[in-house]
């Protein structure tokens, strides 16, 4: 190719059609000069021409006549493999004829032996010729495949058409319109222009259409309409039609129905609020209702929910759930119904009553809940694994949901699993980050983030507040002789009896090693020394399994209300800590309140 010093590219591969060796070389001299590099090769007869020929080649230089071939019957060979490769004659002689013979058949361009000078810019043009041809090749191919791909929605939406006289009667509406509003051509001649689809705003209609027929300038339109079973959207043109002598004698009406058009960008801004969402909300809950609030604008979902699978539980749990019949099933192993019946096939799945009756006698699934006289589910997927599962049903015959519910579900599908994916690994970071490994509770350092807030709370209003720090008694001699495991153990079932005994506004946090502590707002001392009495009791009393034997503890505990002269957190915990001591030095299985 021509050399560039900004973009080099890949040699010119040139096939010479000639039978002189010397005139071939100086074809690829006069190109060098030009500016091309050049990968070529040269040959006087037909077989040796047919070949080579290929659609890797760039460019053929051919004299006109060979001894037993010429350039034409060459041109004849490039077009019967319908190659498009730029074909320059070079001749010594050539008449006009002859010439225009060569163009005729496809030459790019001719020229004389002894005029080589202009090679070169015959050369470049031919190329830049060949581009321009590739390029509207690509594009007419990217315009058929478009058109292909697109091509049985584009049948499917066909233009309605009207005409509507000066009294504002129809006088004409094609099969499509007639189609539309479920009744044939014939009925709606005659009839007041409100029989259309228009009626929904019939006073703004009115007036456009008096509009074109006082002016004469056509108006465009995007709006709504009602019909008796579903709603469209339409763009449409309302244009005077005139006589020969130019005055408006009808206006005809051309409606598009956009309402695929509406949908999709209406489902690309539910995937873009949720995608937003994903990033804003700062819990699962929230992101669970902008999705429900998102989807709501594209279709029914008063009885929505959303089902996440745990694969390593196997355990189906329903986080987001909506329904005017029946309460939220809690966590439980997958069963028949038709929420594991999409988690199996991990396929969208449209059952209607029929369709349930079917699955039922094929064994495939139980009924669970209030039967829906619709119900559409679609697996969440991130990549190859099913997170779970979102569904929409119905309950009356009033709502019937169709394929169109289902593909936008589908849609949206792939950006609700990421979401929900994302958003779970989110929480589980900041779980890690402020839960306890070993028991689930709040570590240390967020208990006091926690404790912080409740203590300047309690104190702003006056508000009772109590902590209670208490740890296991004689852990170091179970560690010794059954080994950490066994405390472990222990450490974790007296976590479990503290969750149990204690209220949900209640702050639980490992302090450290067998340590715990217990925040209670609202809570007087002695309130709080009945609560750990209740759980000193409990722990004392039980055996706690461990490799099939059961183990024994105990526990004491220091308890410390709020009171004016404690400054902060810290020194309210450093009383229950002094009354821990007290109560451990007392005989353990004890509880001791710190009192000023």
């Amino acid at each position: 190719m021509m050399r560039s010093d900004t973009q080099p590219s890949a040699p010119l591969r040139v096939l010479i059609l000639e039978d002189n060796p010397d005139d071939a070389d100086l074809l690829v001299r006069r190109l060098s000069q030009a500016g091309f590099d050049c990968d070529w090769q040269r040959v006087d007869t037909e077989a040796a021409y047919q070949a080579l020929l290929s659609p890797q080649l760039d460019l053929i230089l051919a004299d006109y006549t060979l001894p037993q071939f010429d350039a034409l019957r060459a041109l004849h060979h490039l077009q019967a493999r319908n190659l498009d490769v730029p074909f320059v004659v070079i001749t010594g002689t050539i008449g006009e004829e002859a010439a225009v013979e060569c163009m005729k058949h496809g030459a790019a361009d001719y020229l004389l032996k002894d005029r080589l000078a202009r090679l070169g810019p015959a050369v470049s043009l031919a190329l830049e010729q060949k581009r321009l041809r590739d390029e509207k090749r690509s594009a007419e191919a990217a315009m058929r495949e478009s058109e292909e791909r697109y091509r049985t929605l584009a049948e499917a939406v066909q233009d309605m058409i009207y005409i509507i006289g000066p009294d504002e009667r129809l006088l004409y509406v094609n099969n499509v319109t007639a189609q539309q509003l479920g009744q044939e051509p014939e009925q709606l001649i005659g009839q007041p222009r409100q029989a259309l689809f228009l009626a929904g705003d019939a006073d703004y209609q009115q007036h456009l259409l008096r509009d074109v027929f006082e002016t004469g300038r056509p108006n465009f339109q995007e709006h709504e309409v009602s019909l008796p079973d579903r709603k469209l959207w339409l763009n449409t043109w309302l244009v005077p039609l005139r006589s020969a002598s130019g005055d408006i004698t009808a206006v005809m009406g051309h409606s598009r129905d956009i309402t695929q058009r509406k949908r999709a960008d209406a489902i690309q801004e539910a995937v873009f609020k949720i995608s937003q969402a994903a990033n804003a909300v700062y819990n699962l809950k929230d992101l669970f209702n902008s999705i429900h609030a998102s989807l709501g604008e594209l279709i029914p979902v008063n009885n929505f929910f959303i089902a996440l699978y745990d694969a390593a539980r196997d355990e189906l749990s329903f986080p987001f759930w909506k329904d005017e019949h029946d309460p939220c099933p809690t966590p439980q192993k997958p069963g028949r119904g038709l929420t594991e019946y999409v988690l199996r096939l991990g396929r969208p799945q449209l059952v209607s009553t029929e369709v349930l009756h079917d699955l039922k006698r094929r064994g495939e699934v139980v009924d669970v809940g209030t039967p829906a006289v619709d119900w559409v589910g679609v697996p969440l997927k991130v990549e190859d694994r099913i997170i779970g599962v979102m569904a929409v049903q119905s309950y009356t015959q009033s709502l019937r949901f169709t394929r169109v519910e289902t593909d936008i579900l589908s849609f949206v599908s792939a950006q609700v699993a990421m979401a929900i994916d994302r958003k779970r690994a989110e929480e589980a970071i900041r779980q890690l980050a402020t839960t306890d490994a070993l028991t689930g509770l709040y570590n240390r350092h967020h208990f006091f983030e926690l404790a912080r807030r409740e203590f300047k709370r309690a104190r702003r209003y006056a508000h009772p507040m109590s902590i209670i720090m208490l740890d296991l008694d004689n852990l170091k001699p179970t560690n010794d002789t059954e080994g950490h495991m066994a405390g472990d153990c222990l450490i974790q079932a007296v976590a479990r009896e503290c969750l149990n005994l204690l209220r949900r506004t209640d702050l639980l946090g490992r302090y450290g090693g067998d340590e715990f502590v217990a925040l209670l707002p609202e809570t007087e001392l002695m309130v709080a020394q009945q609560v750990v009495d209740r759980l000193r009791e409990v722990v004392a009393q039980k055996p706690y399994l461990y490799e099939g034997r059961g183990l024994h503890t105990s526990i004491s505990a220091g308890v410390a209300a709020l009171d004016v002269g404690c400054a902060n957190i810290e020194a309210l915990l450093s009383r229950a800590d002094k009354a821990l001591i007290a109560a451990k030095q007392s005989g353990k299985n004890k509880i001791s309140l710190w009192i000023a």
